[in-house]
């Protein structure tokens, strides 16, 4: 993610508003790799150089870095896609709420298959998994010898 003050001034934003525009970009660029079947996407999207910005925007940065992460470990795409995300890079550097932030986004898609790999154990136990005797609502189970979920 490079060029969103370059963008900003070209257009006659602000550089908030080219920061917007870029987070915006890159909401549609997953969308395309959500819609391609891409299975890795590498985003750069801050470098320590960047530290040496005007305070306000390296602040106004890390709060966009910090919502968004949050935004993201919530979001149903990284769930219902089982999207894993992995920041990489000088972490220790990031004010504390956005490393948390992180850490929240990171974990999201791993409790998700924890609770899945959870359901199953449960609805195994109780016999409403395919091929078991009964099933939930209490009728006599499967008659066809299984079949998936």
């Amino acid at each position: 993610m490079d060029g969103n003050r370059r963008f900003a001034k070209e257009f006659g934003l602000s550089t908030t508003e080219g920061h917007i525009k870029g987070k915006e970009k890159l909401e549609e660029v997953m969308e395309w790799c959500l819609e391609l079947g891409v299975k890795i996407l590498t985003v750069y999207a801050f470098s320590t150089e960047n530290l040496d910005r005007e305070p306000p925007e390296v602040e106004y940065l890390m709060k966009l870095f910090e919502d968004n992460f949050r935004r993201l470990a919530t979001d149903e795409r990284i769930h219902k896609y089982h999207i894993r995300l992995t920041v990489i890079g000088q972490r220790e550097l990031l004010p504390s709420g956005c490393r948390k932030a992180i850490e929240v986004a990171e974990e999201a898609p791993r409790c998700t298959l924890l609770l899945l790999q959870h359901r199953h154990r449960l609805r195994k136990q109780a016999g409403d998994h395919p091929g078991d005797q009964a099933d939930s609502r209490g009728g006599e189970g499967r008659q066809d010898g299984g079949g998936g979920d």
